[in-house]
């Protein structure tokens, strides 16, 4: 196994392996009189009494690959603590990089442990190197059955016990880098330690005489401790060194000419020297207390066995100046663990597995030290400000906001929550953290990113423990305009919030709402509080057109953008390669019943989907409308027409044409055939305004649907769909109106007033007083497709001709006189009978269309059937769609 595979982990892995290639030579030199790898294994031996007792199985030496399987298969073991020496503080690492890369593969070390060993082998100064910084990982759902990692370097100055002259040193400045692997499951660890066999020793012999109560993180105690210890003494000694190199520099008198001050060659060296070990001493410092840092926030449950030693020795540090030395930052990681650690002084990397042992709850269960209260502060400012930084504003400007979903999965981890849990909550132990902490995942996660919005996410227990999540959300308001107070969704008294102050209250029911915006699934209708936000984003491809809502008698559509993360309309729509905009429809008036007819058909037909049915993808109430979302269409087909006023007379126009006609025609026939849940009136009870007659629906049709209002306007051309043909789009009926689908009844009612309207493509049995039927649909469908045809054959400006010759032929009457439309057929009396027929200009405009000369056969026989089995006055003669 080589390391390849686990640099893939780290952002510069490329970099970090090209740098371990050149340095390989001087890291790894294994030596064959001696032991590369050393094992020592701390064994919990099964017995009658509960744990049974540890022993220790000392410097097993590990030769290859084989022998690295073998103790990593062990399962008895609570620790694996290896050694990889290290002759000199400037000698290469007495090991293979073979043997080395093996060990990271069968352990499953990751990639930042390359990093701490390359800092290892000859170098002139201890600053010159770029020393890595705490780093840690953590797989999700650790504490069931993932693994935590962590790696550090530590360096520590010790009497090397030579003897020296006057002006050499006495100490020397050595080096552990430290690997901790813990793997949950498997209750173990590994500790491997480089140029750290005394620290071994001592925890092993530790781990011996304490036997249950042996913590498991006391390795990083150990380590510290021994780095700490010896660096006020060797402060002293440059302090000491410095005052008497400098006692040998003459200076001269202050205020002469001739030589202010002088350096002999020698007093410049010396001074370079003592700058040399400050330089480094700062370094060192700087590094020590990073990683100090970085192992005492990470565990929280390890601290009680590593606090008292880092707040013992952190005393101790000097405090370098952090703006003179670059000083890395500590990765975030877990912060609740029972490990097992590798610790390498000058190292590389063993794996430790996860350990917990009786003592682990008795350890948490205590109050927060001082320090928990820091980290508790310090972890609730940078989740909020996480939160905080994850909201979308809409729209801009408006101080609207929502968290993603996702965003906030991403932030609201079992992990999270865990740490908040212990860090916030005094005499908490382990299993009730993790208890607790799965309860908040499953069922109160919004309740948690709100609370952590307050920097109280610790707060969640409590609410948990009085029956609080998810699902009493949205919190309401109480309590009148003087006492602001919230209660549960469902009415129920909130005790945990009795105690805030109003402040407080009032910022958890602005919060709330940021957690609250709504996923868009297919077919879903939401009800939604008023303040609820809405998950649109703005967008940067928005249309001219479309920046503006389009205002319709019954109701407004505009064009936004979903978020990405708030729906799963990807199956259903295609996206312009920016996002998914979609098409929002408002209901002007808020008639409940027909909104409910309409949003049923609507999604009983999405279940049987259409390629020419335009899909309802879902609904929602908000703020007192009724709103469908239906995919954004790129025009309808009278705007489609006019902008492409003369088409190509080419075979694949004239096709797209004809399967586009058929789609239509097909879709059309599926709302035919659809039976309502809800029976249409059979007696017309609602009047006509032009002679004040009722029109009702002709018996049987009451259960078969209708649409109403076939016209270009409401048939829509999608340039891209799921299953377009070509790369012409495709055609979709829509606008199924409120009413519309239920015939002109409910229309006329609707519209609130007693103007009578011109609508082109309505049928006469409006004005014949002919009962409503699914034939009303194929009229208007006919005068659709002659007006098709007539864009093939001469494009777009002769559809306006053809609406010319047709008002030639006019028939409304007013008080005023003769009102000149452009209805398809025209009124005439048989006495007191009214009658219809098609209008002359049709029938005139359908021969001009024959006689073409773009006019094949194939379009000659269309026309016919359009005329002759479409554009029937009496519904028995028309076709079926």
């Amino acid at each position: 196994m080589g390391a390849e595979s686990y640099l893939i982990m780290e952002e510069d892995a490329s970099d970090l392996m090209i740098s371990i290639d050149e340095k390989s030579a001087d890291v790894f030199e294994a030596k064959a009189d001696q032991m590369q790898l050393e094992a020592s294994r701390l064994v919990r031996k099964k017995a009658a009494e509960k744990g049974g007792s540890l022993t220790v199985k000392r410097n097993v030496e590990v030769k290859n690959c084989a022998d690295l399987k073998a103790l990593e298969n062990k399962r008895d073991d609570v620790f694996q603590m290896f050694k990889i020496r290290q002759e000199r503080s400037w000698s290469a690492l007495n090991i293979s990089r073979e043997l080395f890369e093996d060990f990271t593969g069968v352990f499953g070390v990751f990639a930042p442990v390359w990093k701490c060993v390359s800092v290892f082998g000859e170098k002139l100064e201890e600053h010159e190197c770029d020393f890595p910084g705490f780093r840690s990982q953590r797989t999700s759902k650790f504490l069931a059955e993932g693994s935590f990692e962590c790696t550090y370097v530590l360096r520590r100055v010790e009497r090397h016990g030579r003897k020296v002259t006057k002006e050499e040193s006495p100490f020397s400045i050595r080096q552990t880098a430290v690997y901790h692997k813990m793997l949950r499951q498997q209750y173990s660890g590994v500790v491997n330690c480089v140029s750290g066999e005394k620290q071994i020793d001592r925890l092993l012999d530790l781990a011996v005489s304490q036997q249950q109560k042996f913590p498991p993180f006391l390795i990083h105690s150990l380590l510290i401790a021994d780095s700490v210890k010896g660096w006020m003494e060797y402060a002293a000694w440059i302090e000491k060194d410095l005052k008497t190199r400098s006692d040998r520099i003459t200076f001269s008198k202050l205020g002469s000419m001739d030589e202010d001050f002088s350096f002999s060659v020698e007093d410049r060296q010396e001074l370079k020297i003592i700058e040399d070990k400050v330089i480094d001493l700062q370094t060192i410092i700087a590094t020590l207390s990073n990683n100090i840092k970085g192992v005492q926030i990470r565990p929280t449950t390890a601290e009680g066995m590593t606090g008292n030693t880092i707040d013992e020795y952190s005393s101790l540090l000097p405090n370098p100046n952090p703006g003179s030395t670059p000083v890395p930052t500590p990765e975030v990681a877990p912060e609740e663990f029972e490990v097992s650690g590798m610790s390498a002084s000058d190292s590389t990397t063993p794996e430790s597995e996860d350990y917990t042992d009786s003592s682990s709850d008795t350890m948490s269960d205590r109050s927060p030290t001082p320090s928990n209260e820091r980290l508790y502060r310090k972890a609730n400012r940078n989740l909020q400000n996480q939160l905080f930084d994850g909201r979308v504003e809409n729209p801009p400007g408006m101080h609207f906001f929502y968290i993603p979903g996702s965003r906030r999965d991403e932030l609201i981890t079992y992990d999270t929550i865990k740490t908040h849990i212990q860090l916030g909550n005094a005499g908490i132990n382990t299993k009730e953290a993790a208890e607790f902490s799965e309860a908040t995942v499953s069922s109160a996660k919004n309740l948690f990113a709100i609370l952590a919005c307050l920097r109280k996410g610790g707060d969640i227990v409590s609410f948990l423990k009085e029956g609080i999540s998810d699902i009493h959300l949205p919190f309401l308001r109480c309590g009148g305009p003087t006492q602001f107070n919230l209660k549960g969704n469902d009415g129920k008294e909130i005790k945990n919030i009795k105690k805030w102050n109003r402040q407080r209250k009032e910022d958890f029911d602005r919060f709330q709402w940021w957690l609250l915006t709504p996923f868009f699934s297919i077919g879903d209708h939401h009800d939604l509080a008023p303040n609820a936000a809405l998950p649109f984003v703005p967008s940067t491809q928005q249309r001219e057109e479309d920046k503006n809502p389009s205002t319709g008698a019954y109701s407004e559509v505009s064009i936004v953008q979903l978020h990405d993360n708030q729906h799963d309309f990807w199956g259903a729509c295609v996206s312009n390669g920016t996002g998914l905009q979609v098409a929002i429809k408002k209901l002007k008036d808020n008639i409940e019943k027909e909104f409910e007819k309409e949003h049923t058909i609507l999604k009983i037909l999405g279940n049987k989907p259409h390629d020419h049915l335009v899909k309802l993808l879902a609904s929602y109430k908000h703020q007192g409308h009724y709103h469908l979302i239906f995919p954004r269409a790129n025009s309808n087909l009278r705007t489609y027409w006019e902008s492409h006023s003369n088409p190509s007379f080419d075979r694949e126009t004239i096709l797209w044409t004809l399967w586009q006609m058929k789609g239509i025609a097909s879709g059309l026939n599926t709302v035919h055939n659809f039976k309502v849940t809800i029976p249409l009136s059979v007696d017309g009870n609602f009047k006509l305004t032009q002679d004040n007659q009722k029109l009702g629906v002709k018996a049987g049709e009451e259960w078969y649907g209708r649409h109403g209002d076939i016209k270009p306007e409401n048939i829509l051309w999608f340039e891209r769909t799921l299953h377009s043909r070509d790369g012409r789009g495709a055609l979709q009926i829509a606008d199924f109106g409120l009413g519309r689908f239920h015939g002109r009844e409910s229309r006329t009612r609707a519209a609130g007033y007693h103007i009578f309207s011109s609508p082109t493509y309505e049928p006469p049995e409006c004005h014949v007083h002919l009962k409503v039927s699914r034939a009303y649909d194929l009229w208007s469908l006919g005068c659709l497709f002659l007006e098709f045809l007539t864009w093939l054959l001469d494009g777009s400006d002769a559809i306006d001709d053809f609406a010319k010759s047709r008002s030639e032929d006019s028939f409304i009457l007013n008080q005023e006189g003769k009102i000149k439309d452009d209805y398809f057929w025209t009124l005439w009396f048989d006495g007191a009978i009214r009658k219809a027929k098609p209008r002359k200009g049709v029938q005139d405009w359908a021969t001009k269309l024959r006689e073409h000369k773009k006019c094949s056969m194939l379009i000659r026989e269309l026309l016919d059937l359009i005329v002759d089995g479409l554009l029937q006055i009496e519904p028995e003669k028309q076709g079926r769609s």
